[in-house]
C-alpha cells in the first residue's frame, strides 16, 4: 500500500506539460563527458568506452 501511495505522490508532484516547457533538462552520458583527472585525450572512437566518470561530471558542474 505504501508503494502505491509513493507512486501517486510522485505523479501528483511531477508537474504538467506547461510546467516542463519552462524548464531545462540535461542528459549526460557519463562515459562520454569527462574523465576525472581533467586530462587525457578526447574520445575519438565513440564505439568504445571513453573513460568518463561521475567525478569528471562533478568537476565540470559549473560548465553544465
Amino acid at each position: 500500500m505504501l508503494s502505491k501511495m509513493s507512486l501517486l505522490a510522485a505523479v501528483v508532484t511531477a508537474g504538467d506539460a506547461n510546467f516542463w516547457k519552462s524548464k531545462a533538462v540535461y542528459q549526460v552520458l557519463t562515459d562520454r563527458f569527462a574523465k576525472n583527472d581533467q586530462g587525457g585525450n578526447a574520445c575519438t572512437d565513440l564505439s568504445n568506452y571513453c573513460g568518463g566518470t561521475w567525478k569528471g561530471i562533478e568537476n565540470n558542474l559549473d560548465y553544465i
